[in-house]
């Protein structure tokens, strides 16, 4: 109801903006040091609403990320009313610990993740989703020493594609450990294309160029993703080969601007209607 009242709200001052306008077009004129910059004032209340908008949207922006502490707090006083059940509260925890860890990383600001990270409860650390969204952060601000580590204990108490995803951003201190950890975790699961990207990766990264376009190609058969195409092509391009890099270059983007599903469901429709 609010955001109608809202669209409504600004329709009807669009719509007496623009009589306004229609009634006294007039000029803006700006000066500065010599410069003269002259504008109708139709195209400058444009641009106010525009600059006003994108103003508006920071805002709300910042005012979440700011009131995730606040939430927290509110959530821990309801949690103790019970108020919410057992696992609604532990979505609702889950969520809120990793909107505070996104925070730090947006600030990029290393010690308020790692007090955001020791806040969070033991038992929640074991959760794939905070793990993952610590890693994550812990990625972005460059620092990923201790993570190999993490990862690898939690992948052995249960898998996690995603986890095993992060496994091969991450740079442990023994890299040819870290190898032979994945491709011990392929027996248990080798259709798994996370995993084989990860060994893809870590191929890469130990100039093991066979394996690694091997593993790369088995992750785009099992499941295609940008990063698999991305992976392999950059590694083919190296070889130079450029018209098969080109051609994963090719799959990726369209895998990102979502060119293959529009594809699939054309070529569906085609055989269903087709003689």
């Amino acid at each position: 109801m609010r955001l109608l009242f809202t669209v409504l709200t600004v329709l009807l001052l669009a719509v007496a903006l623009g009589w306004v306008l229609q009634q006294s077009p007039g000029e803006v004129v700006f000066t500065y040091r010599g410069w003269v910059i002259q504008t109708s004032l139709v195209v400058f209340s444009l641009a106010l609403i525009v600059l006003f908008l994108l103003v508006y949207a920071l805002i709300r922006t910042l005012a979440r990320l700011l009131r995730a502490p606040t939430d927290l707090r509110r959530w821990s006083k309801s949690r103790r009313r019970g108020l919410v059940s057992a696992e609604q509260a532990r979505t609702e925890q889950l969520v809120l610990h990793a909107g505070l860890l996104r925070q730090a990383g947006d600030g990029h600001d290393g010690p308020a993740l790692e007090d955001a990270w020791r806040r969070i409860p033991n038992r929640l650390k074991k959760e794939s989703a905070l793990l993952g969204a610590y890693v994550a952060e812990r990625l972005r601000l460059g620092d990923s020493s201790s993570c190999e580590a993490m990862l690898r204990r939690a992948l052995k108490r249960q898998w996690d594609p995603e986890l095993a995803r992060l496994f091969g951003l991450v740079e442990g201190r023994n890299l040819k450990r870290q190898l032979a950890f994945a491709e011990t975790s392929l027996s248990r699961f080798p259709r798994d294309a996370a995993l084989l990207l990860t060994l893809g990766r870590l191929c890469k990264r130990l100039q093991l160029w066979g394996r690694a376009r091997s593993y790369l190609e088995q992750s785009i058969e099992t499941q295609p993703s940008p990063d698999a195409c991305q992976e392999l092509a950059t590694l083919l391009e190296q070889q130079g080969d450029q018209a098969a890099a080109a051609k994963y270059y090719q799959e990726g983007l369209n895998l990102v601007t979502g060119v293959r599903e529009t594809g699939n469901a054309i070529g569906a429709l085609v055989e269903i209607k087709g003689p």
